[in-house]
Parts: structure tokens; C-alpha cells; sequence
């Protein structure tokens, strides 16, 4: 089963739609209520993102939110603490399928340049390019109200990528969680 639910009714009405069947509810909560909903995804705001996500853990759906999890590292470390016992519980992050990246961890994986034991990340953003002011000129990014900003919603990236492909930091006690392969 199908549904779709939004702050406001009229965007839910207009996915619907597009999907033969979905049912539209008022508020998310009603649509984690429902038994016919198995998993769901989350694609909210930064700033609420660690609340529905939290909710939908409990809920029991499985669930796959967008990045990041949470807007501070509080909120972060609240999600991350919450059981989900029944649910697969994932972040989604584009960058584990970039081919230049998979090649990265390709030869990481079978010994090629040896151990590593230091790295540099060089990351550029060309934000006043055609391909990227669809993205870049939305207001919620414009004026984000989260702190951190594009730094938060962007650097994700590549902290993402690097836990990734150098594993997890020995100081990261709450790392039961990964990525979509």
C-alpha cells in the first residue's frame, strides 16, 4: 500500500496523483499509524528530521531518511539512541554509488597502497554553476534553521564517504548504523 503525507494537504493530494491508489493523510503520524505501511520514506525538513525519524523508528516501519539525520549533534545522538528493534533504518547518501569513489574503496579493499594511517580531503562546491541553483537558491537553504548551515547539509558528503571507506573512528561508540548498499 501506497500513501503520502505532507504539511500541507494539497502537496500530499498532488503526489497522490502520481501513484494509482496512495492514500493521503493530514499528518505523518497517522501515516505511521497505519498497518498497511511497511516502510517509509522521510524527506523533511533538516531541522525536524531527527523528530519524524524518531517516530518512525518506533513506529516500527522500516525507513530510509534523507540526510543529515539531525541538525545537531544532540538531536543526532537522540536518533541514534533510539531502539528499532523491528526495522531496517537507513540514511540515504548518494555519494556510496559514485563510480570514482566505489573505485576508491575497491583498492582500498584489496591491499593495493597498503595501510592507511593518514588522508586529505579536498571537497569543492561550485554553487553559482546552471546544474546547481535548483538547489542552491531554495530559501530553506538560503536561510537554514539549523546550525551549520550548507556546511551540515553539504559536508555530510564526504564525512559520509570517509567513515565509508576508512571505517568507523575508534572514538564513534554509537556507530550501529550503516549505509544502503
Amino acid at each position: 500500500m501506497t500513501a503520502v503525507a505532507s504539511r500541507t494537504r494539497e502537496k500530499a493530494e498532488a503526489v497522490a496523483q502520481q501513484v494509482k491508489g496512495a492514500r493521503v493523510y493530514d499528518h505523518y503520524r497517522d501515516l505511521l499509524a497505519d498497518p498497511e505501511v511497511d516502510a517509509v520514506l522521510i524527506a523533511v525538513p533538516i531541522e525536524v528530521n531527527h523528530s519524524v525519524l524518531i517516530d518512525a523508528m518506533r513506529s516500527g516501519k522500516h525507513v530510509l531518511a534523507e540526510k543529515p539525520l539531525a541538525a545537531t549533534p544532540e538531536q543526532g545522538l537522540a536518533v541514534l539512541d533510539t531502539p528499532a528493534p523491528n526495522s531496517v533504518v537507513a540514511i540515504a547518501e548518494n555519494f556510496r554509488y559514485r563510480r570514482d569513489l566505489a573505485k576508491a574503496r575497491e583498492i582500498l579493499a584489496q591491499g593495493l597502497i597498503g595501510e592507511v594511517f593518514a588522508f586529505q580531503l579536498s571537497v569543492k562546491f561550485h554553487l553559482d554553476a546552471e546544474v546547481r541553483r535548483g538547489w542552491t537558491e531554495r530559501p530553506w537553504r538560503r536561510d537554514p534553521k539549523y546550525p551549520g548551515g550548507f556546511l551540515l547539509d553539504a559536508g555530510v558528503h564526504p564525512v559520509s564517504f570517509l567513515r565509508d571507506l576508512l571505517g568507523k573512528s575508534a572514538k564513534c561508540s554509537r556507530t550501529r548504523w550503516t549505509g544502503i548498499r
